[in-house]
């Protein structure tokens, strides 16, 4: 239950570099190049700051998901990684379609995020001697 409190901010760290990924190959490399010749620590701080206000988010994201995942093992047929993964790209994706600008650049980090947030819901929430 303790690695629950850390999921959300490894989220945030892979949503993160899916961000620069991203900014580095389709965008125009803005943070690529203030990596190599701006202030690496004014880009560090623009992460922690930036975190800030989107870890609540990730937080809420998670606990969402949790929920989700409680609802899908009362199904017999639901439970696995195939529907926490079709859960998590559904509860990232649709937002962030409808909330950010639509196309893939703008969706794939969120999805990217909530797919390992479910994969590592699903880790939790086995039994703890079926971990290994």
């Amino acid at each position: 239950m303790f690695a629950l409190l850390f999921m959300p901010i490894l989220a945030y760290a892979a949503y993160l570099l899916m961000l620069f990924l991203l900014d580095s190959f389709h965008g125009d490399g803005s943070i690529l190049h203030q990596y190599a010749f701006g202030s690496r620590r004014q880009l560090a701080f623009q992460a922690l700051s930036d975190g800030r206000q989107a870890l609540p988010v990730f937080y809420a994201v998670t606990l969402l998901l949790w929920g989700e995942l409680s609802l899908l093992s009362r199904f017999g047929g639901w439970r696995g990684v195939m529907p926490a993964l079709v859960a998590g790209v559904l509860t990232t994706s649709v937002p962030a379609a409808l909330l950010v600008e639509p196309g893939w650049t703008a969706v794939l980090p969120p999805v990217v995020a909530g797919l390992l947030l479910s994969l590592a819901l699903v880790w939790a929430r086995r039994p703890s001697g079926m971990r290994g």
